[in-house]
């Protein structure tokens, strides 16, 4: 009798579907905070985030805390949720792109509508990242955990702040 290999037994379906990096990261990564519509794990001593929410309107694959905390923020359940606020930093993590998070902030999908914009992303996103990106890097350094992170994004970088702004610079309407 032949010896069986298991990967091609009858009655077995392997469906293999194409990972990003983000989602192999989670596969290998330890787990820090784990509920049915956010995933946070350390990877090589950065954290990486899953979020699915319909609220966002799209998934979040990010190794970006300030993109995690500002997609996060849109999200009311999630603001209750005491677990999640309290993940520590490590120097990598405070290594951010500012850009990610200011797309969150400033209102996200509302770019595409031209509701309260003349312009889309692509043409704001340099002025919003030359106005605020440097102050956002030097803000994110001083943090401690995503709560500290939060109450910098809700202070320095609300909504009626980057709207402000965009009005001055006639991006907004």
């Amino acid at each position: 009798m032949a010896k069986r290999d298991k990967k091609t037994d009858v009655g077995v379906k392997r469906r293999y579907i194409k990972k990003t990096k983000e989602e192999k990261t989670l596969d290998l990564a330890k787990i820090v905070y784990d509920n049915d519509r956010v995933n946070v794990a350390i990877h090589q001593e950065k954290l990486c985030f899953h979020i699915s929410y319909r609220e966002l309107r799209e998934q979040v694959l990010t190794f970006d805390v300030a993109e995690a905390v500002a997609a996060m923020m849109r999200i009311p359940k999630l603001l209750l949720n005491k677990d999640i606020w309290q993940i520590k930093l490590s120097p990598k993590d405070k290594e951010i792109q500012p850009l990610k998070a200011l797309y969150w902030l400033s209102g996200a999908e509302e770019w595409n509508t031209f509701d309260n914009y003349n312009v889309t992303w692509s043409n704001a996103s340099t002025l919003l990242e030359n106005n605020f990106g440097n102050k956002m890097k030097n803000c994110i350094k001083k943090c401690q955990n995503l709560n500290d992170i939060k109450e910098v994004l809700e202070k320095e970088f609300n909504l009626s702040t980057i709207y402000e702004y965009t009005l001055s610079v006639r991006v907004a309407k």
